[in-house]
C-alpha cells in the first residue's frame, strides 16, 4: 500500500496534527517509576531505587535528581543518542535511604536545544517509630 503524496498527504497530515499534539507526541516528559507525580511511603532507613524515564525526541536532554531542592548524583544514567541530533530515550536511577527530614524527590529534564524543562516528582512519606519523651525527667 503506497502512502499518499502531494495534496492528499498534506490533507492527511493536517487531519492528524491535532491528535498528535493532544496526545503529547514529541513532548519530553520525565516519569519516575511510570508517573509524573506520586506519593511513596517508605520506612525510616529503607532504601529504594527510583527510575526516571524519558521517551525519545529531538536534541539530547539532561536528567538531574533533586532531593528536597538539592542536586544529587545519579547512581546510573543512560541516554540513547541517535546521530547526536536526536535520542531514542533514556533512564536515570537514584537510590534513596529514607530519613525523617526528606520530603520530595524530583527528576528534572533540561533540553538545551529548546531551553525547555520538565519535572517528575515523588513525595516521600517517611514513616518512623514513635519516640517516647519523658516529661519532667531528671
Amino acid at each position: 500500500m503506497a502512502l499518499p503524496s502531494g495534496p492528499a498527504a498534506l490533507r492527511h497530515t493536517l487531519l492528524l496534527l491535532p491528535a498528535l499534539l493532544s496526545s503529547g507526541c514529541g513532548e519530553l516528559e520525565p516519569q519516575i517509576d511510570g508517573q509524573t507525580w506520586a506519593e511513596r511511603a517508605l520506612r525510616e532507613n529503607e532504601r529504594h531505587a527510583f527510575t526516571c524515564r524519558v521517551a525519545g525526541g529531538p536534541g539530547t536532554p539532561r536528567l538531574a535528581w533533586y532531593l528536597d531542592g538539592q542536586l544529587q548524583e545519579a547512581n546510573t544514567s543512560r541516554l540513547l543518542s541517535v546521530g547526536g541530533e536526536a535520542f531514542s530515550g533514556g533512564t536515570s536511577t537514584f537510590t534513596v535511604t529514607a530519613h525523617r527530614a526528606q520530603h520530595e524527590l524530583n527528576c528534572s529534564l533540561q533540553d538545551p536545544s529548546s531551553g525547555r524543562s520538565a519535572n517528575a516528582s515523588v513525595i516521600l512519606n517517611v514513616q518512623f517509630k514513635p519516640e517516647i519523651a519523658q516529661v519532667g525527667a531528671k
